[in-house]
């Protein structure tokens, strides 16, 4: 979902995973601007985007989302604990790698 959602313009950015298949966190910044426009904002969780969608059960219930979160929402962050795959692990470390800006297809998005 989230290629088809940017179009493939994913920046380089501060990225972590706990290590499950196709699952993991990017950090991005707003402009100023952008952030006074976003004081309600918590989070956008999506299933389905055109004609993709995440893994459903055999009665069609969504496992999985794709998350655009932000106020009051929390992560763990390496190298805290995973009970499934032992931690968190840094993809693209802050002590290597800039906080991107974000693209304007995640902000239009979450405008």
């Amino acid at each position: 979902l989230l290629d088809l959602i940017s179009g493939g313009d994913i920046p380089k950015t501060v990225t972590w995973s706990s290590g499950k298949p196709g699952r993991c966190q990017m950090l991005f910044q707003f402009p100023e601007d952008v952030q006074e426009k976003l004081t309600y904002f918590t989070k956008r969780a999506l299933s389905q985007f055109g004609n993709l969608s995440t893994n459903r059960d055999e009665n069609g219930k969504v496992l999985e989302w794709l998350e655009f979160r932000y106020n009051r929402m929390q992560s763990c962050l390496p190298p805290s604990r995973h009970p499934e795959t032992g931690a968190y692990f840094w993809v693209n470390s802050p002590e290597t790698t800039e906080v991107t800006m974000a693209p304007q297809w995640l902000i239009d998005l979450v405008l």
